[in-house]
């Protein structure tokens, strides 16, 4: 029986149409954190920020499925209509060009 291979990641990134239809997770923590649960509140700080710049709204937020997107995080995004989607656990392939950057 031979090695289970990952999948490689995609080449070429699949875009949304327009601007803050999806967001990585990965790509909105660029603040450095001391510890996981300042997420939410770097998160906050980052829907207000992307908003006002884009005058668009953010509709969609894909996170790596890790311990820090539960609880306030999901009852932030559906009480400001952000729908949260999460990736397969030990999948980075599944978040996107966040994960490509970061290797």
């Amino acid at each position: 029986m031979g090695k289970q291979h990952r999948v490689s990641f995609n080449k070429f990134a699949q875009r949304k149409g327009k601007v803050l239809e999806l967001v990585y997770s990965d790509e909105i923590v660029d603040y450095p954190l001391r510890t996981k649960n300042q997420v939410i509140n770097v998160f906050k700080q980052f829907h207000v920020l992307v908003e006002r710049e884009t005058g668009e709204y953010l509709k969609c937020v894909r996170t790596d499925n890790e311990g820090e997107y539960i609880g306030a995080f999901d009852q932030y995004c559906k009480e400001h209509g952000i729908q949260h989607e999460q990736s397969v656990p030990k999948t980075p392939q599944h978040n996107g060009l966040a994960e490509r950057t970061e290797q």
